[in-house]
């Protein structure tokens, strides 16, 4: 079984990313994100654009946590990396 996560690492002004994290931080891989995507109801797609706005305005403080925490060690980093990866592909590909 996997070691619980520990959000904890994470600042407070930063606590926003946890929810998004667990929900968005599994799909790692191109294929599945663009399939991922491309299914999204309008409501899906909103609330995507949304946290891509709120991700973009906190780059600086993501981007330096990332610093401090590697993904290959600590599973939030991870989680939190894939939803940026997931929300830059979005918009890339022009899906959101």
């Amino acid at each position: 079984m996997a070691d619980p996560l520990d959000w904890s690492k994470l600042p407070s002004e930063l606590s926003w990313l946890a929810g998004p994290a667990e929900r968005f931080g599994l799909l790692q891989v191109d294929d599945p994100i663009h399939d991922f995507l491309r299914g999204l109801d309008p409501v899906g797609r909103d609330e995507l654009r949304t946290l891509s706005e709120q991700w973009g305005g906190a780059w600086p403080a993501v981007n330096s946590w990332l610093g401090e925490y590697p993904t290959t060690a600590h599973p939030e980093a991870r989680l939190v990396y894939s939803t940026g990866h997931l929300l830059g592909t979005g918009a890339d590909a022009g899906l959101l």
